[in-house]
């Protein structure tokens, strides 16, 4: 008689025909972030219906609250909104949502297969732009440490006159203007739009790697997604070289949101292969498909004085071309274990950037520093024991006093009050730098 029951319960159990469901998720998922997935599920039959629901995420996703038991009225649409965590980029297959419900009288269950799954795409952190974005908007990003410079004083276009302030400089006073209203008198710039800004990427057995578990070549698509969408918003031109022994993929640099899509198309499948780069090739290729001056930020994983070297004496054809920055991929704890240590983290990490370009590095262990430079140079050193630092000047861009200036300071007898340009002297027992090199060096070497 119980078996009777429970196999008349079992057959009262609605089928999959009075069900329908489907799957939301953002058109790309992001890897290594967590991703919102929503299973929506409702049914036609004729009374509540109580069951256990599962969307089954890819294998490895580790999904949270993909599982829920629910009790349904008919034609009520229900929601399981959960989060999964892709490992890497690729593929993903959803392999589809599965019902447990349960007979009229509570006895039996009919287990059900609702879909064959669906195929998502894991791209590099796409979600890191909106979350940029909305920080953006809500003025938050100074919280980052992050400022968009307001552009005036900067550049080579004409912008506007203004009236002559102690500490600008001389060179931009217009001298016809100054006459005519009979003070000083001086130019305003604004930076250029549509520079063109090209990302090359190094994806050698070198990007082989991993730091933190996660391969060097991730974490550099994750900051070219950061680059090219900075670069965007400021209304410049974004393009692309990814080489390894060859040349895997080029984008010329374009303008527009639309540009963006392109490059992201273009890297998110890219891999490290094992195989010896050739830069020397690439930006040969570079220099004969694009002639026009541009800003190239190489992302290299050179991790050795050898490999710098080549890197430096690739990109010297390049450098008297285009503006460049390289950016090193490094693992923060060959530092610790290793016996080189790199001086000031690559002085090769310093570039000119326009004034309204502003750049957000996401390297989840390391944040460079970006700055001004004019050749590429590599420095290595030994680990330094005796360190000594020399001020020779510590006064403004033009020195104090400062010429025709009325302030205090520049009229003061004080000795310590005359200073000359900023300036710094860094040396141990075998290698020595100077940091700003002025017009007043002459004077600084023969009072050191």
């Amino acid at each position: 008689m119980a078996l009777a029951a429970l196999a008349l319960d079992a057959r009262l159990a609605a089928d999959r025909s009075i069900f329908r469901s489907r799957r939301r998720h953002d058109p790309v998922l992001s890897v290594r972030t967590q991703n919102k997935i929503v299973y929506e599920i409702e049914h036609d039959g004729p009374r509540a219906l109580r069951f256990r629901v599962r969307d089954e995420a890819p294998e490895g996703y580790a999904p949270e609250g993909n599982d829920r038991e629910v009790t349904l009225d008919p034609r009520t649409p229900f929601e399981i909104a959960y989060r999964v965590t892709p490992p890497e980029r690729g593929a993903a297959l959803f392999r589809g949502g599965f019902l447990r419900v349960e007979g009229p009288f509570g006895l039996a269950t009919r287990d059900l297969n609702m879909d064959d799954g669906s195929e998502a795409r894991v791209y590099p952190n796409v979600l890191a732009l909106r979350e940029f974005d909305l920080l953006n908007q809500r003025g938050r990003l100074r919280e980052l440490g992050i400022r968009r410079a307001t552009g005036r004083g900067a550049g080579t276009e004409f912008e506007s006159l203004r009236q002559y302030q102690v500490g600008d400089d001389f060179r931009k006073i217009d001298h016809k203007a100054s006459a005519r209203r009979g003070e000083l008198v001086v130019r305003q710039y604004e930076p250029e739009r549509s520079q063109a800004v090209i990302i090359a990427v190094d994806c050698g057995r070198g990007m082989l790697a991993e730091v933190g578990g996660v391969r060097k070549l991730d974490l550099v698509l994750d900051s070219i997604l950061m680059l090219a969408h900075a670069a965007a918003a400021a209304g410049d031109q974004t393009g692309l070289l990814a080489f390894a022994d060859r040349v895997q993929r080029f984008v010329a640099p374009r303008k527009g949101r639309g540009q963006l899509g392109t490059v992201l198309e273009a890297c998110h499948d890219r891999v490290a292969e094992p195989v010896e780069s050739d830069p020397v090739g690439a930006f040969g290729y570079l220099n004969s498909r694009w002639k026009k001056r541009a800003l190239l930020v190489v992302f290299s994983p050179a991790e050795d004085p050898d490999a710098a070297r080549a890197l430096a004496a690739s990109l010297g054809p390049t450098a008297r071309r285009h503006l460049t920055v390289v950016v090193r991929v490094t693992d923060p704890r060959l530092k610790e274990i290793g016996r080189w240590n790199l001086l000031n983290d690559f002085v090769a990490l310093q570039c000119y950037f326009s004034t309204h370009f502003y750049f957000l590095a996401v390297l989840e262990y390391k944040v460079n520093k970006i700055g001004r430079f004019g050749t590429v140079n590599f420095y290595f050193c030994k680990k330094i024991t005796h360190l000594k630092v020399y001020f020779l000047g510590t006064g403004t861009s033009q020195g104090i006093p400062v010429i025709g200036s009325d302030h205090p300071v520049c009229k003061s007898a004080d000795p310590r009050d005359k200073r000359l340009r900023v300036s710094v002297w860094i040396h141990d027992e075998s290698d020595s730098f100077v940091v700003d090199c002025g017009p007043d060096f002459r004077q600084q070497m023969l009072t050191s």
